[in-house]
């Protein structure tokens, strides 16, 4: 409808009556710039019926919106004088040499936040009136990355750029990471974060929408950028895969964004490095959830691996199978429920380019079959691998109906030469977390992941 419209109108556009808000990733996917919706009142926006709470907190939340706190003073735009003039005036101060201050007054804020952001979507209304100021990444192209930095500029106290050695040019300064004092244990017991971990800190990650067109056609994931991410660094990549009846956005965000939250803290903290997660989706496989979580292995190898770490910046030289099977050690796979099944089937069919494994409350061809310890250990052989190339952390919960499967399975793999178990990964390299009255559910996989991340990429 937007690109007919457009079309015909041949200016901006607006929705100006809505019941469903469109979905934002849905808009940016369509090219779809509506100047603005009006959504109808009452139960459109006070019920579920067609507006979840969740929903209307994704859609204000988007990076591809504009609220109204996010515009600016339109009728004293660009200028501090006074005027008894009502029209509205584009003034500009001359240009300062201040990185992130696009509009050139002097000073780096909001509005030079919309104009980016405006610039980035296509926007030709979008005025940059120094083009350097707006490369903050200094890579000779702006684009979404740089948007990534002036969020950073944002959350500074003074909103100017921090006066702190300028690094070379083309790359850009990180924020300090604390070095994580994490140790490995023993016998690592189930624990939960403090619940300050919920709450929002300023530096928070970035999470984007692509596309791609995978072996079995178009198909969609989302991308967590760390704080401060840099495409000068090389980075550490965590895949995640769903549940049944979930999708690729249901890690960042059921429960109003909580674990999106936990992750940003976590790093904040030192808990883990810095690193890239990646939730894709196993649902356009077939109609069939089992065959799907059995099968999935295929388009990660094929299509998700090539794809993420050929745009963003991971330990892969290349995307050719060497340089992807070379840097294997930074590169995870884990999931929940179906999602576990997935990353059983991952290591079965993919240990060759994965180095860590996180199966939470799923068995090995569970829905499909029996569990089969030894086809893991025969594909730990086939891969050539020693135990010091591979680690698994599982975890479920006593309560979880998945247990009375997978607790068997853990039992059968202990007694094969290729698993050494216990959670001191310095000597071993497989350990299953087993929570007290866990169940099958979003609050404890969040706590599992907390459990288990911290292991990763240690070696």
């Amino acid at each position: 409808m937007y690109s007919k419209t457009a079309q015909v109108a041949n200016k901006p556009v607006c929705l100006h009556e809505n019941g469903p808000i469109p979905n934002p990733e849905k808009m940016k996917a369509d090219g779809a710039k509506w100047l603005w919706f009006m959504t109808w009142h009452t139960s459109f926006i006070d019920s579920n019926e067609f507006n979840t709470a969740s929903y209307l907190r994704q859609v204000y939340n988007s990076d591809y919106l504009l609220t109204l706190d996010e515009l600016p003073d339109i009728y004293n735009y660009g200028s501090t004088a006074p005027s008894e003039n009502t029209d509205p005036v584009f003034d500009i101060a001359p240009a300062k040499a201040l990185k992130g201050d696009i509009n050139a007054d002097g000073q780096v804020n909001v509005t030079d936040a919309v104009i980016l952001q405006k610039f980035i979507l296509g926007d030709k209304s979008a005025k940059i009136n120094d083009a350097k100021a707006a490369d903050i990444c200094e890579d000779g192209v702006i684009d979404i990355f740089d948007m990534i930095q002036m969020k950073k500029l944002l959350v500074s106290n003074t909103g100017k750029t921090p006066e702190t050695p300028q690094p070379p040019s083309g790359q850009q300064t990180q924020p300090e990471t604390p070095k994580s004092s994490y140790k490995f244990e023993a016998n690592k017991k189930y624990t939960e974060y403090n619940p300050s971990y919920k709450n929002s800190i300023p530096q928070a990650g970035t999470i984007v929408k692509e596309t791609y067109n995978g072996i079995n056609g178009s198909n969609a994931l989302n991308v967590y950028l760390p704080y401060g991410y840099d495409k000068n660094k090389k980075y550490n990549v965590f895949y995640f895969m769903h549940g049944m009846g979930d999708s690729e956005n249901s890690l960042f965000y059921n429960d109003n964004g909580e674990m999106q939250r936990v992750f940003d803290n976590m790093i904040k903290n030192g808990d883990i490095e810095p690193m890239i997660i990646v939730t894709p989706t196993f649902n356009k496989v077939s109609a069939d959830t089992f065959y799907n979580a059995e099968n999935f292995y295929k388009e990660f190898r094929e299509s998700v691996v090539p794809f993420v770490e050929g745009k963003y910046s991971t330990y892969a030289a290349s995307t050719s199978k060497e340089d992807i099977a070379a840097s294997r050690m930074h590169r995870a796979y884990g999931g929940f429920s179906m999602g576990s099944v997935s990353t059983w089937a991952v290591f079965e069919n993919c240990v060759d380019i994965v180095g860590y494994f996180m199966p939470m409350s799923g068995a090995h061809h569970w829905g499909t079959g029996n569990p089969d310890p030894s086809a893991l250990a025969r594909a730990v052989d086939k891969a050539g691998l020693k135990k010091d190339q591979y680690y698994i952390m599982s975890a479920t919960g006593t309560d979880d109906f998945a247990y009375s499967v997978l607790g068997p399975q853990i039992d059968g793999m202990k007694n094969l030469s290729q698993f050494e178990y216990t959670s001191d990964f310095s000597k071993g390299n497989f350990w299953f977390i087993l929570a007290n009255g866990g169940s099958h559910g979003w609050y404890h996989l969040r706590q599992y992941i907390y459990n288990c991340l911290p292991f990763f990429f240690r070696q």
